[in-house]
This record gives C-alpha cells, sequence and structure tokens, in this order.
C-alpha cells in the first residue's frame, strides 16, 4: 500500500497528529475560542505530512554552504508549531536556486523542521505560480477581475494549466510513492487544489485534507473559468476527506459550486487559525520587546500612532487606507501634527503587471499624503 518514507528514522518517536479524520475536522476547531490544533496531540497518532507551495524554511548560498532562514508568511507561523511538535514531514516547492540545490539532499532536518523539497522545473513552476495561483484563482476567488477586459483564457493560459496540473501530480507523486500507510496529509492552500485527484485514486489509505486559507467564490464567479477547468478544480478539492476554510461562508460558496458544477455536496469544516499564543507572549514579554516598545514610546511622545502592515497586495484596500488617512487630516485640523501612521509595506508578485502597477500607486499616494500633511 505505502512504506514508511527514507525520512523515517528509529530514534524519532512515532508522528502524533491532531484528530483529523475523513469526515470531521479536528476536535474543537469549530470554537474560536478553541486552543490550536498543536495543542490536541495524542501520543499514539499517526504520522503527519504537510503539504504546501512554500515551505516553512528558504535557503540561500553563503561562505559555509547552503544557509537555512525562517520562511515568512501566515502558514508557517500558524502551521510551524504544529509542524515541530508532531515531528511532521513538511512538502514543499523548491523556489530559489538555492532551494534546489537543497532538494537535491533529500530530506533535511533543519531549524526544527524536517522539509522535503521539489526541484520542479522553472519555467513550468512560474506558469504553475504566476498565471494560475496567482494570476487567475486569486483574482477569481477575490472577484478582481475587470471582467470586460481579463481574465484571457487563450492557448498561453492552456499551457499555463497544464503546468499547474503538473506541479500538483509532483506533488501528489511523492506522497503517493512515500508517505506511510494511513498517514495524514494536511494539503494547503489553492496553490496544490489537485492533489487530491490523484491520492484519493491512488492512495485511498491516508486521510488528506485540503485547507484553503483564502475566501472561496460563489458559483456564479466560478463561471469565468472554462467549465473543465471548474469541474478539475472542484473534483481535486472534493477528493480530500475533507476541505477546510476560515470561515463559514467561504465553506458554503464552496459547497454551493460544487452542488452547482459536481452535482454533489462535499465534506467541510470552518477552523480559524492563529499563531500561536505562546510564542507571541513570549515575545512580548522579552525585554529586547520592553526596549523597542520604550524606544518607540520616546519617539512619538504624546502622538498616536497607526500601524499597518501589508503586503502590496490588490485585496488589502492600500489605497483606501491612504485617501482615509488622508480624509481624516483633511476634516479634523485637530490630528494634525498629533498622530503618526507607519505603513509597513512590502513588494508582493512583481511579477504580474498589474501588481506592478499597484504599487507604483500606492506609492504615488504615499508621497502625496506626505508632501501634503507631513
Amino acid at each position: 500500500m505505502g512504506r514508511r518514507g527514507p525520512w523515517s528514522r528509529p530514534d524519532r518517536r512515532p508522528w502524533p497528529c491532531p484528530g483529523t479524520c475523513r469526515a470531521q475536522p479536528p476536535p474543537g476547531v469549530r470554537s474560536r475560542r478553541s486552543r490550536p490544533l498543536w495543542w490536541r496531540i495524542p501520543e499514539d497518532a499517526l504520522p503527519i505530512i504537510v503539504v504546501s507551495n512554500r515551505g516553512p524554511l528558504s535557503f540561500s548560498k553563503g561562505p559555509d554552504g547552503l544557509q537555512a532562514r525562517r520562511g515568512a508568511g501566515g502558514l508557517v507561523s500558524s502551521l510551524g508549531p504544529l509542524a515541530r511538535e508532531a515531528d511532521a514531514l513538511w512538502v514543499a516547492a523548491a523556489i530559489s536556486e538555492a532551494d534546489r540545490e537543497a532538494a537535491a539532499k533529500g530530506v533535511l532536518d533543519e531549524e526544527g523542521f524536517r522539509i522535503r523539497l521539489l526541484a520542479i522545473d522553472p519555467d513550468q513552476y512560474r506558469m504553475a505560480y504566476d498565471v494560475v495561483s496567482n494570476g487567475t484563482l486569486w483574482f477569481v476567488h477575490h472577484g478582481l477581475y475587470d471582467l470586460p477586459r481579463r481574465p484571457r483564457l487563450d492557448r498561453r493560459w492552456r499551457e499555463a494549466w497544464a503546468a499547474y496540473r503538473d506541479m500538483n501530480h509532483a506533488f501528489a507523486r511523492v506522497i503517493i510513492e512515500e508517505a506511510p500507510e494511513g498517514a495524514i496529509v494536511l494539503v494547503q492552500d489553492y496553490h496544490l487544489a489537485l492533489v487530491g485527484t490523484w491520492l484519493a485514486q491512488d492512495r485511498p489509505d491516508l486521510r488528506a485534507v485540503h485547507f484553503t486559507h483564502i475566501p472561496f467564490c460563489e458559483p456564479g464567479a466560478l463561471r469565468v473559468l472554462p467549465v473543465e477547468v471548474a469541474e478539475e478544480l472542484l473534483v481535486g478539492m472534493s477528493s480530500h476527506s475533507s476541505c477546510g476554510f476560515h470561515a463559514r461562508r467561504w465553506a458554503t460558496n464552496f459547497e454551493d459550486c460544487c452542488t452547482s458544477v459536481l452535482g454533489m455536496k462535499p465534506s467541510t469544516f470552518v477552523s480559524p487559525m492563529t499563531p500561536d499564543p505562546d510564542d507571541i507572549g513570549r515575545v512580548a514579554a522579552s525585554d529586547d520587546c520592553a526596549a523597542e516598545v520604550e524606544a518607540l514610546d520616546e519617539a512619538l511622545g504624546d502622538r498616536k500612532l497607526i500601524v499597518r502592515v501589508d503586503r502590496i497586495e490588490l485585496s488589502k484596500n492600500l489605497l483606501r487606507g491612504f485617501l482615509a488617512y488622508d480624509d481624516l487630516l483633511r476634516t479634523h485640523p485637530e490630528w494634525r501634527g498629533r498622530v503618526v501612521f507607519a505603513a509597513l509595506i512590502y513588494p508582493s508578485r512583481e511579477g504580474l503587471p498589474e501588481y506592478l502597477s499597484y504599487r507604483q500607486e500606492v506609492e504615488s499616494l504615499a508621497r502625496h499624503v506626505n508632501r501634503t500633511w507631513a
């Protein structure tokens, strides 16, 4: 059926995992007040494999060879404690040249994580990631398309969809060939929506769950995709034992899409996801944090502080945020000189022209606000 993968070591205790089962989420995940999943790890639980586009670590070349550093993003913050506590294997794509060099070494044990990187052809990865995942699925699910003009589903796009399918199949092959029998497989997000198709066919013993960390669109919005693409997408997701979402509305949208397109209702669950509160508490109580707070208080004096931290992302309302701040100072002169707006913004998805254009708009508006009120 399956074999214990090459990452298994006799000195490791059995891989624990949360109590995920075929049709239901782990106990308690429906409650917003419940503790994170890694608080419920039974000692006799099954092996667990986390599968995502980006891994918990990225690699670079240094004078002493490959160097690992922790990756950015909410997924690592949320699932990292689970992966470390559960002694899980994390399967992810090799994105940089250094990542691909690391992938050739097999399973890596770095920074408390056990990682298996997949060396996918760079051109294939770019088409799957830029054109389909971020250039199509992200726009569909967030309702961001300028429909009179986009999407353009031409021959190039069809080639990109084939690359997306191939990348998903590459992930599935690794899991099919190497996962221990009966393992829990936690597939993450819209980049890997098709993995469940092959897992259901070739490894029905696995308990595979797909979790989507973004909204899921209503059936009407999904119709922008070709029918066969929408079917393949929904079949891939619903082939998992269950599909998870952060909000009930998004889970309901997915159910409605499956009912409309496939004539079936999939198993779903809802689970908000947060960083480990203990990690946050430790940082907040540290001497370094206290020193930074003191320095910030000194710099601010009696002024108020507004902070936002965002990627330059079309769905983050950056432009309207700056316009709202501009309107605050314009209509409430008593706040001029008494409030500081610190926008910690970093570039994102610069391979897409929409994001480059949006970055230029954001930077131009920020300069305008500073010229007017700074």
